[in-house]
Parts: C-alpha cells; sequence; structure tokens
C-alpha cells in the first residue's frame, strides 16, 4: 500500500493550522497533564523563533549558554598540597 497516494502534498504549516483550530474548538478535555514535563519537550523540540512568537520563552525549560556556565575546579593533589 502506498502511504503517499493518500497524502499527495499536504503543506505542513497550512496542516498545522488547521489541526490546531480543530484542537482549539473540539470538546475534548485534557487531564493530568504533567506541565513539567511538557516544559521540557517544548523547549527541547520547538524553535526559539516560535516559542517567542507563542510567548512561551518563560514558560519552557531552556539550556544555559555554555560560556555562561560555571567552571568546575580542579582538587589539587596531594602531592601539590604538600607544597
Amino acid at each position: 500500500m502506498d502511504v503517499k497516494s493518500f497524502y499527495p502534498s499536504l503543506n505542513p504549516e497550512k496542516i498545522a493550522k488547521i489541526a490546531r483550530i480543530m484542537w482549539q474548538e473540539s470538546p475534548l478535555v485534557t487531564e493530568n497533564v504533567d506541565y513539567d514535563e511538557l516544559a521540557k519537550y517544548l523547549g527541547m523540540n520547538v524553535s526559539h523563533a516560535v516559542l517567542k512568537n507563542e510567548k512561551l520563552l518563560d514558560l519552557v525549560y531552556r539550556k544555559r549558554n555554555e560560556k555562561y556556565k560555571k567552571k568546575k575546579l580542579k582538587k589539587k593533589s596531594n602531592i601539590e598540597n604538600e607544597k
């Protein structure tokens, strides 16, 4: 069976907008959502531009920039301590 024949040339952006409208207008009620995990998922899988456009930047977890991470101090060996 050829799956391409079922979905010949769908525009992903248009389909996403339609799916969003259908989701918002549906009577479906979501319960027991782990918002912490949802925020992590969105932070890892959604682009910065989309998060900014949807005003979700303050809600999602983001990795800190590497240059801002604290450097771990190396423990001095016993030889260095004796000097």
